[in-house]
């Protein structure tokens, strides 16, 4: 915002998404009045010229026909790079329903509160994470997969991060990897050619990164339906 007050402005260029992770908001009371909307959304709110990139390169085409519908009105597209033959990875050939562009997992487990953090983590869930890196160190034996997958577990929790880091740490050939930032990394070699990078993290920590695979930990499982930050 500083830099609007500078008196020789002839223009401004903003560049953003407002349908992407919005700023958080604790205080519920500045949240009614307004302060979880950035400034990007302000100015379209109020009718500023804008222009909508509309072709991703990222997604698989199945993955990408939900966000366009849901938030974007049907207008995005897919580049050719996503569209070409070729690109279907050695652990979906086979079909197996596991490894779909995407799947959803019922998790029949219940949420665990750590008195200390106040953070949530969910051991059911965190087993089922173990499991399906289990099954995908199988399959890449099994087709002979070479070279390095990339594999991100994103959940909401510092206490389910932590969970999950320690049931990688117990897989065979699996290597806690030193890191600066703070998504936590495991290593695990497949065999003398293919190895697994695992990174585990928070949401803001993956933003406008991308992976081979992500598996998204919800964590949250409780009577009373409760989602946490995950409502907003």
């Amino acid at each position: 915002m500083a830099i609007l007050l500078k008196p020789d402005i002839i223009g401004l260029v903003a560049i953003g998404d407002p349908q992407q992770l919005p700023g958080v908001v604790a205080n519920r009371k500045l949240e009614a009045k307004g302060y979880g909307i950035s400034l990007f959304e302000r100015l379209l709110n109020a009718g500023s010229p804008h222009l909508l990139l509309n072709t991703q390169y990222r997604m698989h085409p199945e993955i990408s026909q939900w966000p366009s519908n849901t938030y974007y009105n049907g207008d995005l597209q897919d580049g050719t790079n996503v569209l070409m033959s070729g690109r279907t990875p050695s652990w979906q050939l086979n079909g197996e329903e596991l490894f779909r562009p995407y799947t959803f997992i019922s998790c029949h487990g219940s949420e665990e509160r750590n008195p200390n953090t106040k953070s949530y983590c969910n051991r059911a869930e965190a087993n089922v994470v173990l499991s399906f890196l289990q099954r995908l160190l199988t399959t890449l034996i099994r087709t002979d997969h070479k070279g390095v997958v990339e594999v991100g577990c994103i959940t909401g929790y510092a206490e389910q991060v932590r969970l999950i880091i320690r049931n990688l740490a117990r897989l065979p050939g699996a290597t806690t990897i030193e890191t600066m930032s703070r998504i936590e990394k495991v290593r695990i070699t497949v065999t003398s050619r293919c190895s697994i990078i695992i990174d585990v993290a928070s949401v803001d920590a993956f933003q406008g990164q991308e992976r081979d695979i992500i598996i998204f930990a919800t964590t949250r499982a409780n009577p009373q339906h409760q989602l946490g930050f995950l409502s907003e």
